[in-house]
């Protein structure tokens, strides 16, 4: 008989190797609520009633599992998140206490080879035009960066609602530089979404132009 965590793993796409990590990133107490929405997307009022808890007191656990990566929203609906995007949200808040260095590396081999198997399924599934092409030409090609004009990146912001400034993912996430991570600006629908998480700082557009 499958004891919460591993219905839970199962219901999320846990690989069996991960499972023992998996027990370590989710808490006991957030089971019943995370399997309450592990199924099929639920509004909090749902989610109240389902568990015979009250309605505010659900909506504030929603949220808070949701500003920690481990559920989505949508139009006021929250779904369990899948396996690799709580390892993803996970690394990208840092929220690894209790696990091993050797743990760890493990979570950032599967985000990484994840990334790279959803992007070939992108490529297959022709959501992206093209990736890369190999042209014979016999000869050396020095390799270039193309940074557009500052006039073009200011008129793209321009077009922008809304800014924000955050920590970069990728750097926080497998730490393999030195290099400084206070380092994105997202703009748009994605700043508002990392504002509301606690990750990102709201600034103006004369600040995201400096």
């Amino acid at each position: 008989m499958l004891d919460l965590f591993d219905l839970l793993a199962n219901k999320v796409g846990t690989p069996s190797e991960y499972r023992q990590i998996f027990r370590k990133l989710v808490k006991a107490e957030d089971l019943s609520i995370l399997l309450a929405v592990a199924q099929k997307p639920l509004s909090a009022q749902a989610v109240a009633q389902q568990l015979g808890r009250a309605e505010p007191e659900a909506a504030r656990k929603l949220e808070a599992l949701w500003k920690h990566g481990l559920v989505e929203k949508t139009d006021g609906s929250y779904r369990a998140s899948s396996f690799t995007n709580i390892v993803h949200n996970r690394l990208r808040y840092s929220s690894l206490r209790g696990l091993t260095p050797r743990e760890v590396e493990k979570l950032r081999d599967h985000d990484l080879t994840s990334r790279f198997q959803r992007y070939d399924k992108n490529l297959k599934d022709k959501r992206i035009p093209t990736s890369s092409k190999v042209i014979p030409v016999e000869q050396a090609i020095e390799a270039k960066q193309w940074i557009i004009p500052t006039a073009k990146a200011i008129e793209i912001l321009r077009e922008a609602r809304s800014f924000a400034f955050t920590d970069c993912g990728c750097r926080l996430a497998f730490r393999r530089c030195s290099n400084p991570v206070d380092t994105c600006l997202l703009i748009g629908k994605y700043a508002d979404l990392n504002v509301q998480k606690g990750l990102a700082r709201r600034i103006s557009l004369q600040e995201a132009e400096q």
